[in-house]
């Protein structure tokens, strides 16, 4: 069976480069060589772990702003507010443990 090939294929990668630049006017911001997949997923797995610690931080500071409101409500309305403070505790809990798996994944990837 013979073998398929785009036409792009044949086309030297710098010379793909070049054509680009000429196109955008900037050949410096493109780069089509490919790094390693491991940077790649470094550099994602960076970025979700800042969302994920930051998004640990705000379900915190929610949980700790229910609990300061909860005791200054009507009964039936506090035991409400003081679930909702469970559950943001909870999800706080849920983000700080992914980001430390994350974590321990990233670096037994390096180590």
């Amino acid at each position: 069976m013979q073998e398929t090939r785009t036409y792009f294929e044949h086309i030297p990668m710098g010379e793909i480069e070049t054509l680009l630049g000429q196109q955008t006017g900037d050949q410096s911001s493109l780069s089509l060589t490919r790094e390693p997949w491991e940077k790649r997923a470094d550099m994602s797995n960076g970025d979700i772990l800042e969302i994920l610690e930051q998004n640990s931080k705000w379900w915190e500071h929610a949980a700790v702003a229910c609990e300061n409101l909860a005791p200054r409500l009507a009964s039936g309305e506090k035991e409400e507010w003081l679930l909702l403070c469970a559950v943001y505790r909870e999800r706080a809990g849920i983000h700080a443990r992914l980001v430390e798996q994350l974590r321990c994944k990233s670096d037994g990837a390096h180590g």
